[in-house]
């Protein structure tokens, strides 16, 4: 993951990128042999994408993003003026993922997920891709990416930043009403969603772009 990040995102020569790899522990062929076709896939269908159609690709994954933050955050607000953070709580647990669904099903040949480097729920768990693009966050400011799976297919990333009033739930344990601290403890056992400052990279929004279906191709 780290060779593809390296040869892909941070523009290192592929075989300086191996070189580094080896030297840091990566041993087997096998595995040198995936991150080199993967890397090779990727720049292809990259480079198959004209300027138009990333300018399209990224004007539908942004209104895909915003739909579902849009949806989110009324029903959180509106929870949150109802009983406060421990409210917010159980209609995130009950509504964010199907919400999430519902906003990709709106839009033909998309679908919408949430994912990040530090989950409060576990299906939210990134996977290698996902946590290329976080990890690169970590150490440049994060923008819009545009990631491409094969050439028929897109991912279309939006960073998702902490805001004032996320510190209610995700700020430090001891700012948090003890209820709030029990019950999360409760319904997300290995939560992981804690200790965030305003302005904090929480994680992302990711929009999966299906080429054929919704750009119509």
């Amino acid at each position: 993951m780290w060779l593809a990040a390296r040869a892909l995102d941070q523009g290192v020569e592929l075989e300086k990128a191996v070189e580094d790899a080896k030297l840091v522990g990566l041993k087997k062929e096998a595995y040198e042999e995936k991150a080199r076709a993967y890397i090779a896939t990727r720049r292809k269908a990259e480079s198959s994408l004209s300027d138009q159609q990333k300018e399209d690709i990224r004007k539908l994954g942004s209104e895909a993003a915003a739909s579902l933050m849009k949806q989110l955050s009324g029903q959180l607000k509106a929870a949150m003026s109802a009983g406060g953070p421990v409210a917010a709580v159980g209609v995130c647990k009950s509504v964010a993922l199907p919400i999430t669904k519902a906003a990709g099903d709106e839009m033909k040949g998309v679908e919408i997920g949430r994912t990040s480097l530090k989950t409060r729920n576990p299906q939210n768990q990134p996977d290698a891709v996902d946590r290329t693009v976080l990890e690169k966050w970590l150490t440049e400011t994060p923008g819009e990416e545009i990631i491409s799976i094969h050439e028929n297919a897109v991912r279309y990333y939006k960073p998702v930043v902490v805001q004032a009033v996320c510190l209610q739930c995700h700020g430090g344990m001891d700012a948090m009403d003890e209820k709030l601290v029990q019950l999360l403890s409760q319904t997300y056992p290995g939560d992981q969603a804690t200790g965030y400052k305003e302005g904090d990279l929480r994680g992302a929004i990711r929009v999966k772009i299906d080429l054929k279906q919704a750009l119509q191709q």
